[in-house]
């Protein structure tokens, strides 16, 4: 993810009462630690499972790693999830949990090639006339949604 998109990510959550300035500075002075921590438990348990790697660590499960508590009150700790729907919320996109059982396949694997899908955590999840709508894990990546 590019500084720009992180800078984005940290107004966002500020602006929501999500993270305070201290804490956005704790979270970029952790980054790369969390980062390698995550890949290395991510890649034990690939080996464990002989599973195909395609550790992607996003910038949210790294400040989700962190366990912060927001400075709002009566807030828990900051997941992916609610960054994600703060972000949502912020660009006035709905906020979707996917249930993989009930995803169509035939879309999910005829309109976005895997690869791509994969590096811009895309996924379709509905095509109508024609339109297609996508569920993405970034809605901060235009370059991945208008790229389709």
């Amino acid at each position: 993810m590019r500084d720009v998109d992180k800078d984005r990510i940290f107004k966002i959550l500020i602006e929501e009462g999500l993270l305070n300035d201290e804490q956005a500075a704790f979270i970029r002075s952790k980054e790369a630690v969390q980062r390698a921590k995550a890949l290395k438990s991510r890649s034990s348990s690939i080996k464990r499972y002989n599973l195909l790697q395609h550790s992607f660590i996003s910038f949210m499960d790294v400040i989700e790693s962190l366990k912060i508590t927001p400075p709002k009150a009566g807030s828990k700790t900051l997941t992916t999830d609610v960054i994600i729907e703060a972000i949502a919320r912020n660009k006035k996109l709905p906020f979707v949990k996917l249930d993989p059982l009930k995803l169509d396949s035939d879309i999910v694997t005829r309109v976005i090639s895997r690869p791509y899908a994969i590096r811009h955590q895309l996924v379709p999840i509905g095509l109508s006339d024609n339109t297609l709508t996508i569920a993405t894990a970034n809605p901060l990546d235009n370059e991945g949604i208008y790229g389709i």
